[in-house]
């Protein structure tokens, strides 16, 4: 049979515990551990702070940014100057990064307070680190939540910046060094909204990033029969046909390095026909010859038939800096929400170790047991019993 021990027995043992225990070793035990969890806070501070200085120097994120303001001013007719508090991922990133160092400062903070009875600074470090987690978790759900977002809005932009006839006749009116390649009769005339683009344009730096924008896609594979018919789709005034005998990769480089190209077909070598690299539109500039042949569609069909052998066609897609900044968009907003819970845990813990440096009492509970009293009443009754006997003294 067993006996159940009474509720006082329990009682009186915890409080023998509380009377054998040492002020002094108990003072010097919660001030390390305060300092260990301070530690972790100051550790979580410098993570952020890296974590942000990678994400500003990310050329993804960067292109994102400048391609949003672009939009934005777009759609509200507003200048390159009005665009500047537009939040974007980059805002963000650099918001955070002040957050960090903020954590840094207000850890330190909490290593001091771990010293001693420094309410004060105890305080402070509390309040000001559950700020800063606080700030991080909710600007990590932003970013997340701007993959969504930003998605639609750089096809909408890239789709007008990256048009062959726009992207040739910003690039000319920029004067970009590497828009020598284009002609003055494939440029154009630059009207009145080529010119606000090209102001824009100008403002943003834009020679430095269009063409990390504008010539590198990702390629969709398109059924056999697609080289046929996109062959017979093309008009008569479709600019000329180029050939070359390029490998698959080369020829899918060379069509993102050409703004026209948004059609490629690719055939291997069968019997004495030669492997042949296929753009359906192209530059003269970015196709010389002798590495390049102009072909009529005449000569292409061959190539394209069903007994040419095997061949594959391809369309130009999505930029790849779309993909590029959602992955990096991904990692940062992942790392962030995780710093945020490691700031919020190691803060709550330093200071209920701090409390009980600057308030534990003998026959006082510490904070953990009030954080179950206030929280959990339920299930912290016989620390209720505990701690509200006639016997126990509330005086310091």
């Amino acid at each position: 049979m067993v006996l159940a021990m009474p509720a006082s027995w329990t009682m009186s043992s915890e409080a023998s515990r509380d009377a054998e225990s040492d002020p002094e070793d108990d003072r010097l035990k919660e001030s390390r551990v305060a300092q260990c969890w301070a530690s972790v806070s100051l550790l979580a501070g410098v993570l952020l702070v890296a974590a942000s200085c990678l994400g500003s120097q990310s050329e993804a994120i960067y292109i994102v940014d400048k391609v949003v303001r672009m939009d934005t001013a777009a759609s509200f007719g507003l200048d390159s100057a009005s665009t500047g508090m537009v939040l974007t991922t980059m805002r963000i990133v650099q918001i955070l990064l002040f957050v960090g160092l903020a954590a840094i400062f207000s850890s330190l903070l909490g290593l001091a307070a771990s010293t001693g009875r420094h309410k004060c600074l105890a305080g402070t470090y509390a309040a000001s680190t559950a700020a800063c987690a606080a700030i991080v978790l909710v600007t990590s759900i932003q970013v997340f939540e701007r993959r969504a977002f930003v998605e639609p809005l750089i096809i909408r932009e890239v789709d007008i910046t990256c048009n062959a006839s726009v992207y040739v006749q910003t690039a000319a009116g920029l004067i970009c060094p590497w828009a020598e390649k284009y002609s003055d009769s494939e440029a154009g005339t630059c009207g009145a909204s080529c010119e606000w683009r090209v102001a824009m344009l100008k403002d943003a730096k834009a020679c430095s990033w269009l063409p990390t924008l504008c010539e590198s896609f990702s390629y969709h594979a398109l059924p056999a029969d697609a080289c046929t018919s996109t062959l017979s789709a093309l008009p008569d005034t479709a600019c000329p046909l180029y050939g070359s005998s390029l490998s698959l990769d080369a020829c899918r480089d060379k069509c993102n390095a050409d703004i026209l190209c948004t059609d490629s077909a690719h055939s291997v070598t069968v019997g004495l026909k030669p492997e042949l690299c296929l753009h359906f539109q192209g530059l003269a500039a970015e196709h010389p010859s002798p590495e390049w042949t102009k072909l009529e569609p005449a000569q292409v069909a061959g190539y394209l038939s069903s007994n040419g052998g095997p061949r594959e066609c391809f369309r130009r897609g999505e930029p790849e800096i779309l993909d590029r900044f959602m992955a990096h968009n991904l990692r940062f907003c992942v790392s962030t929400a995780l710093l945020a819970g490691l700031l919020l845990v190691s803060v709550v813990c330093a200071f209920s170790r701090m409390y009980n440096l600057s308030h534990r009492r003998r026959g006082k509970p510490e904070a953990s047991q009030l954080g179950w009293m206030m929280f959990c009443p339920c299930f912290a009754s016989r620390l209720h019993r505990r701690f509200n006997r006639p016997e126990i003294s509330d005086d310091e």
